[in-house]
């Protein structure tokens, strides 16, 4: 199973935005249980990832910018993921 890490700048902050379209395109989120797919479901087991795999890095409000680094169990994905 081939998987992709991308950096999206959604333009709205839509309900589920990046989920419903990554899911259009045929490349759903690994671990989400709304709009993955069987080979997400496996993807997130294999790594250990009991949550989809959608993190926020920034967010700008009223030109207030703030800024999270990556989580720790998405770290831990993100290195089982380029040992797999």
């Amino acid at each position: 199973i081939k998987v992709s890490l991308v950096n999206a700048h959604p333009i709205t902050g839509r309900t589920h935005q990046l989920r419903v379209h990554f899911k259009a395109i045929g490349h759903p989120i690994i671990g989400d249980k709304l709009y993955g797919e069987k080979q997400t479901d496996q993807v997130a087991k294999l790594i250990d990832l009991n949550r989809q795999f959608l993190h926020a890095s920034e967010i700008t409000v009223d030109n207030q910018t703030f800024t999270s680094k990556l989580s720790p169990d998405l770290e831990k994905a993100l290195t089982s993921l380029t040992c797999v």
